[in-house]
């Protein structure tokens, strides 16, 4: 898979995932303190510097949600190692897994604010990851741009599912 391409999985009729790999930039602004001392600059006037990270990711983006039960697409996304050519393999499964989940019990539509608990096991086989939580959908660089509506997941532990919860999802976006 190239950056920005995809590969699709149907883990179920009706339903199609399409993995993409691709890069996001992450623009960090920071506020210099100090008084420039540049001969262009002689006011005072506090500056922002800005850097920026690349960061290597995976996105699982579903197609047939919308059409099919009325449910908005899912937009799940994950960084990925720098030596991964493809997902690997368990996390794949467990994403694809959850979203066939989703698309037959789809007679419970989730909405921006919602959660989806998994149990013991937790996702990936990981007891400490317990949910995800439904937010509004942001596109990131690499993907495409469509007028279905969509909803992005986050990963949540047991703390950040109970500030989630009684916060709402902005308690732990801030």
């Amino acid at each position: 898979i190239m950056n920005g391409k995809k590969t699709e999985h149907s883990p179920t009729p009706g339903l199609k995932v399409e993995i993409y790999r691709h890069v996001v930039t992450n623009h960090n602004a920071s506020t210099n303190k100090s008084k420039n001392k540049n001969k262009n600059n002689n006011s005072g006037v506090v500056e922002e510097e800005t850097s920026s990270r690349k960061t290597k990711c995976w996105t699982f983006l579903t197609d047939g949600l919308w059409e099919k039960r009325n449910q908005k697409e899912l937009s799940f996304t994950i960084v990925r190692n720098k030596e991964d050519s493809s997902p690997p393999e368990i996390i794949q499964n467990h994403i694809l897994t959850f979203y066939k989940f989703v698309y037959i019990a789809a007679n419970k539509i989730v909405v921006e604010g919602d959660t989806t608990g998994f149990g013991e096991k937790g996702f990936f086989g990981n007891p400490f990851w317990v949910g995800v939580g439904y937010l509004p959908y942001t596109p990131l660089e690499g993907l495409p741009l469509t007028s279905t509506p969509k909803l992005s997941l986050l990963l949540l532990s047991s703390l950040s599912l109970s500030l989630f919860k009684s916060h709402g999802p902005t308690s732990l976006l801030s």
